[in-house]
């Protein structure tokens, strides 16, 4: 997944996901990966989640993030 520039949606997923997922060891992300599966907001949401994972990993809460593309 290419990362785009910080929007409101990354900006507030980062927030959530700070607060709601960082005590977690691992998260299960469950997503549909066919071309014109997704409108260009499912795509953002999901770019937005992959960096706010990348970024909690980097400040050194490592969580094991793992992806099912069930396309």
């Amino acid at each position: 997944m290419q990362l785009h520039a910080h929007t409101h949606v990354t900006t507030l997923l980062q927030l959530l996901i700070q607060r709601y997922f960082a005590q977690f060891s691992s998260v299960l992300i469950v997503h549909d990966g066919r071309v014109g599966a997704g409108s260009d907001l499912q795509r953002e949401y999901l770019e937005a989640v992959q960096l706010a994972f990348r970024n909690l990993s980097q400040q050194g809460c490592v969580i094991g993030l793992q992806w099912i593309d069930v396309s």
